[in-house]
């Protein structure tokens, strides 16, 4: 028998100014370097670990869990906007949302808890390695 569990511990959504305004200067910056990063053809080690230590990566992890608990259009949303300050940006995190998210969807249809959420919303990151 396949059980759903109610997502209600998970991503039910944070205010989202108060969400973005956590990332906006992160993404001013990055976006004042990026053209150089493009033009001397820079990886962006130092963008991905400022969104790091500001908890991007665990946007969609439960508050207790130490994430911020936003919604996937919340996180859709804060990705345009990082995308509008380096397109690169989101590509090279997707193996990481890809990854949670999957995880989390099999958390819901089988009802075991994924034991890393708490590890993510610590900064650990999970899927693609590109960034690190």
């Amino acid at each position: 028998m396949t059980v759903f569990r109610s997502h209600d511990a998970l991503s039910q959504g944070a205010d989202y100014d108060t969400l973005a305004a956590r990332f906006r200067p992160i993404f001013t910056e990055i976006a004042r370097e990026a053209a150089e990063r493009e033009r001397a053809r820079t990886l962006s080690y130092d963008a991905i670990d400022a969104l790091k230590q500001a908890g991007f990566g665990a946007m969609r992890v439960p508050v207790r869990d130490g994430g911020a608990c936003a919604s996937i259009a919340q996180l859709a949303q804060l990705l345009i906007e990082l995308a509008a300050a380096d397109s690169n940006l989101p590509q090279a995190l997707r193996g990481h949302f890809v990854y949670k998210a999957k995880i989390v969807g099999d958390w819901t249809i089988n009802g075991t808890e994924p034991p890393f959420l708490s590890q993510i919303g610590n900064g650990a990151e999970r899927g693609s390695k590109q960034t690190s």
